[in-house]
């Protein structure tokens, strides 16, 4: 069926877009109801210092350098701390952040993606992909929220259509149009985001309590694991291994394995049966429909909505019995951003990519405790001496399978597990904080424009 719609000379919004895309129905009608809202106007009229960051030299993150929020950390309304990377704290060319600032995806995947910079993440910087710019005479916290809510996600759509490149222009976001609500739904969208955001930092100390007792319990805090400047191998060395690249070679990762070998140990593939999901072809992606989980919809605390992409309902029905993941079992990333492990905690209605593979793990252990062993030092330096080499990465399934794992006792994992169930449940709350402020947003949108 065709969808048209007519639209009045009068009604152009100029020679700049004259393209059909921007005035579907949809599009009119969204307009049209906040132009029913008593108080409205177009963010260009209370945006100002648009612009972008810096391409600066990053570092790992620690407590005594700057955070930098790169493309991947900014997600719908907050800020996300997964793959966090940092500059050091000496670098004066960094441009630094203020509470109550916009950031913006400005190119590539997840571009026009929103986040609001709050009080923990004060002073920290960001990098040449990311837009950022402030406003004035309205709460950034209640703008956030619209922006990310179903009205103004239809609003960037409208506005953003028309380009040939994937990027943020600072035209685009002038022309979006919002409703100015109430103080009272503004202050209110203010609570609930900083409540969401001490729930997610409570997520990540109960997290790394849980990290904490795997490191004291195999006394790694006091094992020097340092980079070396020269190493040295025997030809018999090169030849059993299979691996002339010297990165296998270095000397932190043979002090790590004789560490660990001082513990009860198994390798994984002893511990879990494994299975590999599965690539029907980018020709298959849809914008609607069942998910498609790709590595980069994996974190070690959640599935993530990035750039997620679908399969229609029957190539989802083909796919199901043997790719769809279950409750319960461990996702872990093997190519791209490997060594990335997430025990499933809730049902998914979807099919894992061929980067991903699903584990199904023995009673014997713990999966929590199993999954953040991974995740830890002792899983990611191994992922590390295996899959260095490579241009692309790549761990490999028989290196997976051959990953030692250190045994702890009964107590300890059951503690570990405890502590990560509670960081789950911290990080759930948070959504739901943030769902509520979307949804009060939404209501109240359609009251005040009279469709409700």
């Amino acid at each position: 069926m065709a969808v048209w719609s007519l639209i009045k000379k009068s009604e152009l919004e100029g020679s700049n877009r004259l393209d059909p895309e921007c005035y579907q129905p949809i599009f009119i009608e969204t307009y049209q109801m906040i132009d029913r809202i008593s108080k409205n106007c177009f963010l260009g009229e209370i945006m100002y210092s648009f612009g972008s960051g810096r391409n600066l030299e990053q570092e790992e993150l620690t407590a005594d350098n700057i955070p930098f929020v790169r493309t991947q950390n900014v997600r719908p309304i907050l800020i996300s701390d997964s793959g966090m990377s940092a500059i050091s704290k000496h670098n004066k060319s960094a441009i630094l952040l203020n509470t109550g600032d916009i950031l913006s995806v400005r190119v590539g995947e997840g571009v026009g993606n929103c986040s609001v910079v709050t009080p923990n993440y004060n002073n920290s910087a960001f990098s040449d992909n990311v837009i950022r710019f402030k406003v004035k005479k309205i709460n950034p916290f209640y703008l956030i929220t619209y922006l990310n809510s179903k009205y103004g996600e239809l609003v960037w759509k409208k506005v953003s259509k028309g380009t040939a490149r994937s990027l943020v222009s600072k035209e685009n976001y002038q022309l979006i149009k919002l409703p100015v609500l109430s103080d009272k739904v503004q202050n209110l969208c203010n609570k609930l985001i900083i409540e969401a955001t001490f729930a997610l930092q409570e997520s990540r100390s109960l997290y790394s309590q849980a990290e904490q007792i795997l490191l004291e319990e195999l006394r790694l805090k006091d094992l020097d694991l340092k980079d070396d400047l020269f190493c040295t191998m025997t030809l018999k060395e090169v030849k059993d291994n299979n691996r002339m690249d010297t990165e296998y070679y270095i000397p932190k990762y043979e002090k790590l394995m004789e560490h660990i070998f001082n513990f009860e140990h198994i390798p994984l593939g002893k511990l879990a049966k494994f299975k590999k999901g599965v690539e029907p072809g980018s020709d298959k992606y849809f914008k609607t429909g069942k998910p498609f989980l790709r590595v980069s919809n994996l974190s070690k605390f959640e599935i993530i909505n990035n750039n997620q992409k679908y399969l229609e309902n029957n190539l989802y029905m083909q796919l199901k019995k043997s790719y769809e993941p279950k409750k319960g079992e461990i996702l872990l990333s093997k190519d791209a951003t490997p060594g990335v492990a997430y025990v499933l905690k809730e049902s998914v209605e979807g099919i894992i990519s061929s980067g991903i593979l699903r584990l199904e793990v023995a009673s014997s252990i713990k999966n929590e405790y199993l999954a953040l062993v991974i995740n830890s030092q002792v899983g990611q330096m191994q992922m590390k001496r295996d899959s260095g080499g490579s241009i692309i990465n790549h761990w490999k399934i028989d290196q997976i399978k051959n990953l030692e794992i250190p045994l702890l006792t009964h107590d300890t994992q059951k503690k570990i597990e405890n502590l990560c169930c509670e960081s789950f449940l911290k990080r759930k709350k948070a959504k739901q904080l943030l769902e509520k402020a979307k949804h009060k947003v939404e209501e109240m949108i359609e009251k005040e424009a009279g469709t409700k």
